[in-house]
């Protein structure tokens, strides 16, 4: 019998811690309103004005690990900008190749450059109006003209 009446206590022990347990989450998940209106009044918010924040900076000086001396940093020279010369845009003459021919005895070769409308013969390092002719083969001639090279092919 004191085994039963043992069962019973307990029985009403769990019950009890039970209802405890279920009595708590309820009030949690349905709050009255006569609390959440008392803790509204005495609830207000007033923000802190933000004091402006002083700035500063770190003069980092190095120091010489040998001689233990602090160095001195140089001042930088404000760079100048590059001064660029415009150089007036210098007429191109036209130049084109029309071919060449052997001379069998010789061996030199004549080639039949045009040059601003005007027909030249002309042999490798001849110069006419500022074109020199550098080489040449079959297929094209190299012009030297204003200290550029320029490759011109062959246009008959």
């Amino acid at each position: 019998m004191g085994n039963k009446r043992n069962t019973y206590v307990l029985l009403i022990v769990v019950l009890a811690i039970w209802g405890i347990i279920g009595y708590r989450v309820l009030k949690t998940l349905n709050p009255s309103p006569e609390a959440s209106a008392v803790t509204e009044k005495g609830v207000s918010f007033h923000p802190e004005k933000l004091k402006k924040q002083e700035s500063f900076t770190i003069a980092v000086q190095e120091r010489d690990p040998f001689l233990g001396t602090i160095t001195r940093p140089q001042k930088k020279k404000a760079a100048k900008p590059a001064v660029r010369k415009e150089m007036p845009p210098e007429m191109e003459v036209p130049v084109y190749y029309f071919g060449m021919v052997k001379d069998g005895k010789s061996r030199e070769k004549i080639y039949f450059v045009q040059i601003d409308g005007m027909q030249q013969l002309m042999r490798i390092h001849d110069e006419v109006k500022g074109v020199k002719l550098l080489k040449g083969s079959e297929q094209e001639i190299t012009v030297l003209y204003n200290g550029k090279r320029k490759v011109i092919p062959i246009n008959g």
